[in-house]
């Protein structure tokens, strides 16, 4: 919609002045910060330099990312499965044959409260399971901050082993539901009636 001039009221010499010193400033600043920023990643001749990053804690910022983990050499036992940075799904391969792959933890190159992060079993070659073990940090092999918790419900004959199959589990990093109310990667539970 279009107002007529009146409905502003009137510009005055004044007003036009202030809003040129202050249009004036922003271009100066702007302008000054291009330059340095443009110093720091380019040369003299204009051909580009080092160039310098920074970083920024920008809250829950999470790249989708898979990795496929390969332990097929023959571990049976992981106290804590490391996973990269910016990563959502984990395969993980098993050997073909023997016992099954026990896993106590989790940690996650910058994790914090809300990370989602699949888990799941290589089904392109037979493997052997894996066992992921609830409230590890009771039993001393993992480091506080990287346990499971699975609530006893969701594995009611091997609690407190999960057994992961091929179907990805859905695990989120939160406060307090590990030992002694330690963050730990949790679960989300769905009740039916």
């Amino acid at each position: 919609m279009i107002f007529p001039a009146s409905h502003y009221g009137a510009l005055n010499r004044r007003d036009v002045q202030t809003l040129a010193r202050t249009t004036e400033t922003a271009l100066d600043q702007l302008s000054a910060g291009v330059a340095t920023g443009w110093g720091q990643q380019h040369n003299p001749d204009g051909s580009h330099g080092d160039i310098v990053a920074t970083t920024c804690a920008c809250g829950q910022f999470k790249v989708r990312g898979f990795v496929t983990l390969d332990y097929r050499s023959g571990a049976t036992s992981i106290p804590t499965l490391n996973v990269p940075a910016g990563v959502s799904v984990v395969l993980i391969k098993t050997l073909s044959v023997g016992g099954p792959l026990d896993i106590y933890g989790l940690k996650q190159v910058g994790q914090q409260f809300g990370d989602m992060l699949y888990l799941a079993r290589d089904l392109t070659s037979a493997g052997s399971s894996i066992q992921l073990h609830d409230k590890a940090l009771l039993t001393g092999p993992t480091p506080e901050g990287t346990e499971f918790h699975f609530a006893s419900q969701l594995a009611p004959v091997g609690y407190p082993i999960f057994l992961l199959q091929g179907e990805p589990l859905p695990l989120i990093y939160l406060p307090g539901t590990g030992t002694n109310a330690v963050p730990a990667w949790t679960v989300p539970q769905f009740v039916t009636t």
